[in-house]
């Protein structure tokens, strides 16, 4: 794997999927077959910050695979920035309606994750300008509506790094699946067990509820590293 999915601190809403079976398999309902994330830059846990939480952007994927528009929906000060700029470098193998490459809409959640385990909400309020700024691109991505950290392992040996998840989204918005992309142990098995109590609002083709697909990814740091 490579050391840009290795450092990985992202977790990416991408549109509808068509079973817990088969990820990439297009939608029998819709033949759209969603976005899948090929390569990314990684997002490093700025060292001069105690910000942590969820930073949130919709973006637009051209034809291509290349992303076009970086809109923020949720935003943390001191994390947005480095965020967005490594996002605007990541590349994805489009999405496909029908078998023809298409435009689309994909939803990132970057989670910056502490080594404590805080009794706050990790998900900032919505931007006031994210929806009149939302592009008009079928279909509408999933939206992470409640979210808690992953508790990190204070035994364990490994002290901090990136645990990488793919989720299948029902379209009731429950978490139906997971399956990892990046394994780290003790983190990996911290991450599957807050992401199984995260929330979605299901994504949306043509005003019908779909199942979807969710790449989810913890940056885990070390306490020696920041002290909240």
């Amino acid at each position: 794997m490579s050391r840009s999915l290795q450092t990985l601190a992202v977790f990416a809403l991408l549109g509808a999927w068509s079973g817990s079976a088969a990820w990439t398999q297009t939608h029998p309902k819709t033949g759209f077959q969603a976005a899948e994330l090929s390569s990314a830059a990684g997002i490093e846990y700025p060292v001069n910050t105690v910000a942590m939480g969820a930073v949130v952007f919709e973006l637009t994927v051209d034809e291509s695979g290349a992303v076009q528009t970086v809109q923020p929906v949720r935003e943390i000060p001191s994390l947005t920035e480095p965020a967005m700029r490594a996002i605007k470098s990541w590349h994805f193998k489009p999405a496909m309606m029908d078998g023809d490459p298409v435009q689309s809409r994909v939803s990132i959640v970057v989670m910056f994750n502490p080594p404590q385990n805080p009794p706050v909400n990790p998900l900032p309020a919505r931007s006031s300008s994210s929806v009149s700024a939302r592009p008009h691109v079928q279909p509408d991505p999933p939206e992470i509506v409640s979210a808690i950290y992953a508790t990190y392992p204070m035994t364990s040996a490994v002290k901090k790094g990136t645990v990488v998840l793919r989720l299948a989204i029902g379209d009731s918005g429950d978490v139906e699946d997971v399956k990892p992309l990046r394994d780290l142990p003790p983190l990996t098995s911290a991450a599957i067990d807050a992401v199984k109590k995260w929330q979605f609002r299901p994504a949306e083709m043509s005003g019908r509820r779909v199942a979807s697909s969710v790449i989810a990814a913890f940056v885990f740091e070390s306490p020696l590293t920041h002290s909240y």
